[in-house]
């Protein structure tokens, strides 16, 4: 089954998940699963919890740079975020106020 998009947000369907790993700069993901303890204690210490927006603020080869609600700014390893779940909420090239709709 194929996510439905509209202006921008994408309304969840199962198994819309996907790697954080895999999003791109600019795309607004809820945080779905943490595939393990080890993991979720990690994030935990990152402040990033099942069910959290996030924004992909920029990345890199090895890093993900992420913006949560509370306007932190998080790194997280590409190697870890490949464990972790997501639904996107928005396009990558959705326009900042459909962005901001969802996270500040």
């Amino acid at each position: 089954m194929k996510p439905h998009f509209d202006r921008g947000a994408v309304t969840p369907t199962p198994n819309n998940s996907i790697s954080l790993a895999a999003i791109e700069p600019n795309q607004v993901v809820k945080i779905e699963k943490l595939l393990f303890a080890s993991l979720e204690r990690l994030c935990a210490d990152l402040g990033l919890r099942e069910g959290d927006l996030v924004r992909c603020r920029a990345s890199s080869t090895r890093r993900l740079y992420l913006s949560t609600v509370d306007a932190r700014t998080v790194a997280i390893d590409r190697d870890q975020a490949r464990f972790v779940q997501v639904v996107p909420r928005t396009q990558p090239n959705a326009s900042a106020e459909q962005r901001h709709l969802i996270l500040p």
